[in-house]
């Protein structure tokens, strides 16, 4: 698959993901205001540091394109992907918090960002129930996300946790980045250290655990071109069925 070049819409009107981000309560009318409160749209390449860890931000971010990570880093020091977010996903709003870890946001491919002041969203969230009640839900489903992930990092296997991931990532292509699917197919523009990182695991384990889902016919992968051959197995391996 040829290097992603993001794209940035001419408008708020012509934006792909007006219907799924937090601004959906106005993406059929009143996008002059969401247009009015925005700064500007952002191409950025990949491996970009959006938030530094324990850095608080002044901007929020509609993704409009691109992959990106919420990163943390272990007590160990090793980098660890606490979720990765796809085109709709809405970021920056809580990173950080004074009673939460201390996250940052990266680029994991080249991405388009719509960027708004943190100050100026706040104001207009507060004039805004539509807003106020998207920005709710967003930020509860994100929450909800990342709680299930870092539940898995704490109780489940190797096996799980990657089988798990894999899953999400493909579901969550299939929806939000669609480009990257092909039937059963899924291109992954992650690096194995980025696969490693958000399953916990070392490369050598990641590996390992790899192998053994396409000796057992539950998956074939070629570089970073993943098949899903047996759904059904991986979801049971994931625990999700």
């Amino acid at each position: 698959m040829a290097q992603h070049k993001p794209v940035v819409p001419m408008g708020c009107s012509d934006c792909p993901v007006r219907h799924t981000t937090v601004c959906r309560p106005h993406a059929d009318r009143n996008l002059a205001a969401v247009q009015r409160l925005k700064m500007e749209d952002r191409i950025v390449r990949a491996r970009y540091k959006v938030i530094d860890e324990g850095v608080s931000s002044d901007y929020v971010y509609n993704v409009l394109d691109g992959w990106l990570a919420v990163v943390a880093t272990a007590p160990s020091g090793h980098r660890q992907i606490l979720d990765i977010l796809m085109p709709g996903a809405f970021a920056g709003f809580d990173m950080p918090r004074p009673d939460s870890p201390q996250y940052g946001l990266e680029t994991l491919t080249n991405a388009s960002l719509c960027v708004f002041s943190k100050h100026d969203f706040r104001d207009a969230v507060r004039q805004d129930m539509l807003l106020l009640d998207s920005l709710a839900a967003t930020l509860a489903h994100q929450r909800d996300r990342l709680l299930i992930r870092v539940d898995l990092m704490g109780r489940g296997g190797a096996r799980q946790r990657v089988a798990f991931l894999l899953l999400d990532l493909f579901d969550q292509a299939l929806t939000y980045s669609p480009a990257y699917v092909d039937g059963t197919n899924l291109y992954l523009p992650l690096t194995q250290n980025d696969l490693a990182d958000a399953c916990g695991l070392t490369n050598v384990r990641l590996n390992h655990v790899l192998r053994a889902l396409q000796r057992d016919g539950i998956i074939d992968y070629h570089g970073k071109m993943f098949e899903f051959t047996d759904r059904r197995e991986l979801e049971h391996v994931a625990g999700v069925r």
